[in-house]
């Protein structure tokens, strides 16, 4: 007979071994993070327009600080969160493939078709949080699901909600 203690950690282990990774972070061991309390938000120096999802990604980080910091306008602030996306291209083979060939003593020929090919073009956000102090990257992630460029807006909406709240959850460590 089966324990249920034996059940419940077959059932966890493959809970937690079938999740995914949300994010990959880093962060800079030597920084005293309980000392923050106050931020600013802004796109990354290589952003020179103010796009819908920078709007998205602003609010949802604003949303998941309210409780925890105290947002400023301008500088300085004890840090500012920034942010990016970092495009990745994708191939996605899909499709049947064959081939057939014949051949007689020392001549042979074949013929096959190769599986089609789609390239895709996947955005990733990257949040840094910099010290208002030295200026540098104190904390940094990467999410690690990308975001298709062909979604609806109520569906990037919610991804990007989602995700900066997820990626924040980790901040401070």
């Amino acid at each position: 007979m089966v324990k249920p203690a034996a059940i419940l950690i077959m059932v966890l282990s493959l809970v937690v071994g079938c999740s995914q990774k949300v994010a990959n972070y880093d962060y800079n061991t030597t920084v005293n993070f309980h000392e923050l309390q106050t931020y600013t938000v802004k796109a990354n120096d290589k952003t020179s327009f103010q796009s819908l999802d920078s709007a998205r990604i602003e609010q949802a980080i604003t949303t998941t600080f309210a409780n925890r910091y105290q947002k400023l306008e301008d500088e300085p602030a004890d840090f500012s969160v920034r942010y990016h996306f970092e495009a990745q291209r994708k191939i996605d083979r899909s499709g049947v493939s064959f081939g057939f060939g014949a051949g007689t003593g020392n001549v042979g020929v074949g013929v096959s078709t190769g599986s089609s090919a789609k390239e895709r073009v996947e955005q990733h956000l990257v949040l840094s949080v910099i010290s208002g102090a030295t200026r540098q990257v104190i904390w940094q992630a990467k999410a690690a699901k990308g975001m298709a460029l062909e979604l609806e807006a109520a569906e990037r909406e919610a991804i990007i909600q989602s995700t900066v709240k997820t990626m924040l959850s980790n901040f401070p460590p």
